[in-house]
């Protein structure tokens, strides 16, 4: 009895922290909001407010809000250095967000508004990274081969890509022909077996126990429980099997570009060891 009363115990305190933790993230929020109301005619604090709020969020993990907050600036009176931090911030933000199109956006934003190279050299990482989330690998790696300090390195990137050009991404048309004309078999093509086996078994019992009925004189009973039964797995699977392909590309190209990433990371920060 003690254990499961010092159980519950432990629960009802982790969930007092939490709501605890949840409001005073809020009041913080609130503190800054009033701060941001009271500096609302005074530019340059109203502009550093916003970037410390939006910095909080992030931590917070709230992307999008932090995103609406970046946004909240005036970038127009900001400096170059300035500028460069609002829209660095904005695009790594955008990149925890997957927001990958606002990311390459906001890369752009900085090449064309801020002419100095050194800022620019700092986002060859994040551009590098978000081209491959993008599905630009052929970008992707001209960029990172062109950062290479050891040019023969370029045979291991060329390897280190091949993954993702040989790459075969499932089609929905097929997946809704497949699974049309042979039920079970469209989720087979999406790598969903045992769901193909457990829709094909279904849709096959339905149809046995209709006849079964109609062969018995039961024909309101073969419709209902038998025929229409089967018909829902019938277009159900097929509804299925095509919202799995989606599914299924996602994942492959996210395991891809997990690896793909990693890998891009260790060179280049193997390549800056030398310098340190």
């Amino acid at each position: 009895m003690k254990y499961y009363f010092s159980v519950i115990l432990c629960c009802v305190t982790i969930l007092i922290n939490a709501q605890s933790n949840n409001l005073n993230n809020l009041q913080t929020e609130l503190d800054y909001e009033l701060k941001i109301y009271k500096s609302i005619n005074n530019l340059d604090s109203l502009n550093l407010l916003y970037f410390k709020k939006a910095i909080y969020l992030k931590e917070q993990k709230k992307y999008d809000e932090a995103i609406q907050t970046l946004n909240r600036i005036n970038e127009n009176d900001l400096s170059d250095s300035s500028k460069f931090i609002l829209f660095y911030e904005q695009a790594i933000s955008n990149y925890l967000a997957n927001n990958y199109n606002e990311v390459e956006l906001n890369l752009n934003k900085i090449k064309y508004f801020i002419n100095d190279i050194a800022f620019c050299k700092n986002l060859i990482l994040l551009e590098i990274l978000n081209l491959n989330n993008l599905q630009k690998w052929s970008e992707s790696k001209a960029l990172l081969i062109s950062e290479l300090k050891n040019k023969s390195d370029s045979n291991s990137i060329n390897e280190l890509y091949k993954q993702a050009f040989s790459l075969k991404l499932k089609k929905v048309k097929t997946a809704q022909t497949l699974q049309t004309f042979l039920p079970g078999t469209g989720h087979v093509y999406v790598g969903k077996t045992t769901h193909g086996i457990i829709n094909a078994g279904l849709i096959l019992s339905g149809l046995a126990w209709g006849a079964y009925n109609f062969y018995h004189g039961y024909y309101v009973t073969g419709v209902f429980t038998g025929f229409f039964i089967s018909y829902v797995f019938y277009s159900g699977g097929i509804a299925y099997a095509i919202n799995n392909v989606g599914k299924y590309n996602t994942s492959r190209i996210n395991k891809i570009n997990s690896d793909l990433n990693n890998k891009i990371i260790e060179i280049l920060e193997s390549q800056k060891k030398p310098n340190q």
